[in-house]
């Protein structure tokens, strides 16, 4: 997995060429009778954590699991408040989950039949935090009248709390009597989380657009008795989405 910095700053080189490429101020056909007040986009794309802790450590060493099952189709939605032309309050809610299908890799039962379990994990960050615009989203003519551009890259950042749960069903192997047991193993909770990324808008309209985003979280929680042996989950990892945006 590459460095989280070096992502972060290759999103900012390129917003950056972006904003300063000519004719990105091109204004749309149509306009609005004030600058917009808010900003709502509703995206899809991949999200997941890195997995890079003990436990999944021992989901990927013992069960047929890999780092990247947890990764999976992720849903956020974004609600910006306009404070000045360039700078927004930005809500933000995610959703990811996986659920994958397992054995272990080296035991069998005792008709040497794969010992099954599913594990699912669900990540959703809620979130607070801050967009800045690299140019000016559109231009005034008048008192009555205000131009949009078509292309508006940001960079992002912010913060807030990620709520998980993991759940894991099926068949299991007791390592001290070898024996095979049936259990429900549960746990869910919230961390601090944090994040940083970019992306851009396009506007075809003066009121609707598209809208492509990405951005690192840093997050971790505690685990219950379930997976207390293991003490936390690491829960941070990358999230890339796009979709459509609307402004009133």
């Amino acid at each position: 997995m590459r460095s989280p910095t070096r992502f972060l700053h290759a999103i900012l080189i390129l917003l950056t060429l972006a904003a300063l490429r000519p004719g990105h101020a091109t204004a749309q056909s149509g306009y609005m009778f004030k600058e917009p007040d808010a900003t709502v986009s509703f995206r899809l794309g991949l999200g997941g954590p890195n997995a890079n802790d003990d436990l999944f450590d021992f989901f990927t060493s013992e069960l047929t699991l890999e780092r990247g099952d947890f990764r999976n189709v992720a849903f956020a939605m974004d609600i910006g408040v306009r404070l000045t032309p360039r700078f927004d309050v930005v809500l933000g809610l995610a959703v990811d989950q996986s659920s994958n299908l397992s054995e272990f890799r080296d035991w069998v039962d005792q008709d040497d039949l794969p010992i099954e379990q599913t594990t699912d994990l669900m990540r959703a960050p809620i979130t607070l935090g801050a967009k800045v615009y690299l140019s000016e989203r559109g231009r005034r003519l008048s008192s009555h009248a205000w131009v949009p551009v078509n292309f508006a890259p940001y960079v992002t950042a912010g913060g807030g709390v990620m709520v998980y749960r993991l759940e894991q069903n099926g068949d299991f192997v007791d390592f001290q009597t070898n024996e095979i047991f049936t259990r429900h193993f549960e746990s869910s909770g919230a961390g601090a989380t944090a994040y940083a990324g970019g992306g851009a808008e396009y506007w075809f309209s003066p009121r609707f657009g598209l809208n492509a985003d990405g951005r690192y979280q840093w997050a971790s929680a505690s685990l219950d008795r379930d997976f207390a042996d293991f003490g936390s989950i690491d829960l941070q990892g990358f999230q890339f989405t796009a979709g459509f945006a609307v402004r009133f």
